[in-house]
Parts: structure tokens; sequence; C-alpha cells
């Protein structure tokens, strides 16, 4: 069986979170996810924008598309 390295990476990094989660609890759990996230979201330049309670809209950051 031949497996695509894309899907071999995503096993990878899914092992890699889960070795990096399986010792938290829920709360620390959903904590890392939200720290990652917003780390994420801002090295590919977008920002979110709070809609209601636990609702976001992401819009591409102003200054990362004049920086291009």
């Amino acid at each position: 069986m031949n497996i695509y390295k894309s899907l071999r990476e995503v096993w990878e990094w899914k092992n890699i979170v889960y070795e990096k989660t399986k010792e938290m609890d829920k709360k620390e759990t959903i904590q890392y996810f939200r720290k990652n996230v917003d780390k994420f979201l801002d090295e590919m330049g977008y920002k979110k924008i709070k809609i209601a309670d636990g609702i976001y809209k992401l819009v591409k950051n102003d200054a990362t598309i004049s920086s291009l």
C-alpha cells in the first residue's frame, strides 16, 4: 500500500499533539489549542474578530497585506 507523504506528515503531527496533550485535563487541553490556534493565525497573517460569545470571524491582518 502506497501512503502519500502528506498523509504521513498529518499522522506525525497528530502523534506530536497527542504526546503533548495526553497528560492534560480537559481545561488544559482547551487552553493548549486556543494558544496554538492564536499563534498559527498570527503567523499566517489573520486576526479573530469576535462576533458573539465563542464565535469569531477571521480577517486578513492589514499590516501583513501591506508588507507583502
